[in-house]
C-alpha cells in the first residue's frame, strides 16, 4: 500500500532506503534513539519529502493526492500533539471526521467518533476537557481521533493506513498491551497500521513485520522472527542482546 523508492533526506538522516507497508498488516520501525524512525514516517505518511527518490501510497504517488482524499484513507499520530485552545474530549474526537464534510452525515461520523472511543477505552472521558485528563488519557483520546479518521460503518475498497509515532509511550502496562491488541485488531478489520516502537518485545509479540533502522538505513526487516536476531541487535543498539523462547514461542528479548 506505501512504497518508499531509495528515499533520503539529509534532516533525519535517512540514506537511499527503500520499503513496502503491506496492507492490512501490522508493521514494526524500531532501531535506537537518532536512527531515524520519526523522519521515515513522516515521509511514508506524506507530511515531509524526501531529498530524492520516491513515496507512494495505493499505486499513486503521494504527492499526487488531494489532501483530502488522502486524508480519508491515512492517518498519522505523532509522538506529542499540544492543543493550545480548550476543547471538550468528544469534540476532538470528532476533528478527526473533518475529511468527510459533505460525504458523510453527522449521525454516521458521531457514530465513528463514538466506536473510536469504546475501542480505545476512553469513551468515559468524552465529556471532559481534553486539558484536565492526563498524559495517558489523552494519548488514546488522540488515537481514538485517527482511529475515527480512517474508520467506516460500510464496507468499501479504498485503502487506509493508521502511522503511528510511539503511540504507547505514555501508557500503563495494562492499556499498552490493550492498545496493541487493537492495533493487531484493526489489521484484520483490513486497516493497515505502521508504527514507531520501542518497545522491543511489543514488536516481537504484535507485528507481522519488523524494520530495524540503524543510522538512517535499514540493516533488517522481515517477520519477527527473521528480523529480531541477537547479534543485529546487538550491533544496533550496542548492548549485548539475548532472544528467549517463552512457552508459546514468542520471542522475548532481553538485553545485558
Amino acid at each position: 500500500m506505501i512504497r518508499a523508492s531509495n528515499i533520503s533526506r539529509r534532516i533525519g538522516g535517512l540514506s537511499d532506503l527503500s520499503l513496502e507497508v503491506p496492507a492490512g498488516a501490522c508493521t514494526a520501525i524500531i532501531g535506537p534513539n537518532g536512527a531515524g524512525k520519526s523522519t521515515l514516517l513522516d515521509l511514508l505518511a506524506g507530511r515531509s519529502a524526501a531529498d530524492s527518490g520516491s513515496v507512494s501510497f495505493g499505486g499513486k504517488p503521494i504527492a499526487d493526492w488531494a489532501p483530502v482524499a488522502l486524508a480519508r484513507r491515512r492517518a498519522f499520530l505523532p509522538q506529542s500533539l499540544e492543543v493550545a485552545f480548550p476543547i471538550r474530549v468528544m469534540d476532538l474526537v470528532m476533528l478527526g471526521r473533518s475529511p468527510y464534510h459533505g460525504k458523510t452525515s453527522a449521525r454516521e461520523d458521531r457514530a465513528a467518533a463514538e466506536t473510536a472511543l469504546r475501542l480505545t477505552d476512553a469513551w468515559q472521558l468524552r465529556d471532559r476537557s481534553y486539558q484536565r485528563i492526563s498524559g495517558g488519557e489523552r494519548q488514546r483520546v488522540q488515537l481514538a481521533r485517527v482511529i475515527a479518521q480512517v474508520w467506516r460503518l460500510r464496507e468499501d475498497s479504498e485503502p487506509r493506513m493508521l502511522l503511528l509515532d510511539e503511540p504507547t509511550a505514555s501508557l500503563d502496562p495494562g492499556h499498552r498491551l490493550a492498545v496493541m491488541r487493537l492495533l493487531r485488531d484493526l489489521t484484520i478489520a483490513g486497516i493497515g497500521v505502521v508504527l514507531a516502537l520501542h518497545d522491543l518485545n511489543d514488536a516481537a509479540r504484535f507485528a507481522d513485520r519488523v524494520v530495524l533502522l540503524h543510522q538512517g538505513r535499514i540493516i533488517s526487516e522481515g517477520g519477527p522472527e527473521a528480523a529480531l536476531q541477537a547479534e543485529v541487535l546487538s550491533s544496533a543498539y550496542g548492548a549485548e542482546a539475548q532472544v528467549i523462547r517463552t512457552a508459546d514461542a514468542a520471542p522475548v528479548i532481553v538485553f545485558r
